[in-house]
This record gives C-alpha cells, sequence and structure tokens, in this order.
C-alpha cells in the first residue's frame, strides 16, 4: 500500500495524496484529515476585474490550525459569480475581501431613484457617482435637484433612496 501512495503522490501532488489518505483510514496517518481543511484556489492567475467562474477555481488542502484560514473564503460557492478585486495567484487561498459582486450601476449611468414612505412612493432620475453592485450603498446626484442622495442598489437596477 506504501508503495501506491508513493507512487500516487509524486504523480499527483499533495491534495491526490490527502484525498487517498481520508479514504484509506486503515493508514497510521489518517489523522492527517482531521487537521486540514479545503479551501478554493484559483487554478490560474485571476486578475482585478475578472469574473470568477467555477472553472477557474480547484479544491486544495491547507492546515486547518493556521490562524489566518477564517479569513479566507471557504466556499466555492462564495466566490463563483463574483469578481476579483485584486490579483488572485494560482494555487493561493482567495481573502473574503479580495472579490466583490458584480457592479450593476457603473459610475455616470442614469438611474432611477425611489422613494417609499408608507403608501406613498416617489420617483425621480439621477445619475450615479460611483460603480455598486446588488444592495450596496450608492451615491446619486438627483438630476432635478442637482442633490446628492444615498440609497441601496436593487436588482432591477433601481435605487432605494434610505430615509433619514
Amino acid at each position: 500500500m506504501r508503495l501506491l501512495l508513493s507512487r500516487v503522490s509524486k504523480a499527483c501532488g499533495l491534495t491526490m495524496r490527502l484525498a487517498i489518505v481520508c479514504a484509506t483510514a486503515v493508514l497510521p496517518t489518517a489523522g492527517i484529515c482531521e487537521s486540514t481543511r479545503m479551501l478554493p484556489v484559483p487554478a490560474v492567475t485571476i486578475y482585478p476585474g475578472d469574473n470568477i467562474t467555477e472553472a477557474s477555481l480547484v479544491p486544495r488542502a491547507f492546515p486547518a490550525q493556521n490562524a489566518w484560514i477564517s479569513t479566507m473564503i471557504a466556499a466555492q460557492d462564495d466566490a463563483v459569480g463574483k469578481v476579483a478585486r485584486r490579483t488572485l495567484p494560482a494555487g493561493s487561498p482567495i481573502p473574503i475581501g479580495a472579490v466583490r459582486a458584480v457592479h450593476l450601476v457603473t459610475r455616470g449611468q442614469s438611474v432611477t431613484l425611489v422613494y417609499k414612505l408608507g403608501a406613498l412612493t416617489i420617483t425621480a432620475s439621477g445619475l450615479a457617482l460611483q460603480p455598486a453592485g446588488d444592495g450596496e450603498r450608492l451615491a446619486v446626484r438627483n438630476s432635478d435637484s442637482g442633490r446628492t442622495v444615498h440609497g441601496l442598489v436593487q436588482a432591477d437596477q433601481t435605487v432605494l433612496v434610505e430615509n433619514k
């Protein structure tokens, strides 16, 4: 069994070796499974502004006792569909703050402002002063008054103005 494990580990690397060790509980090194954690890592370098897809991520084992492990993205679903804020090197874990939601609104884009208070709904047009994604806070210049207001971007690209 050791000869087979040695040949497989040389050919496939650490990730495959850990998977084989975890699958064969009869080996004395089976305790290694309890002290590792699988994290998604880029298969190739991902650059700022690139979309993260399932194909661009692979799982990799890391020691679970590392203090920094809680600051990294733990599941592939937490990164897929998002955009890289900075360069993500291949094989390295992805920090939580290194990805962001896709921008629904870009700077300079015309948006609809929506103000709701009970049954009253007021709409106006405005100009986005910064890019923002779904649920993010956005500064918008009201086209009619020239006043800057803040609100939350909705999935339909409208901006729900905050009550003050």
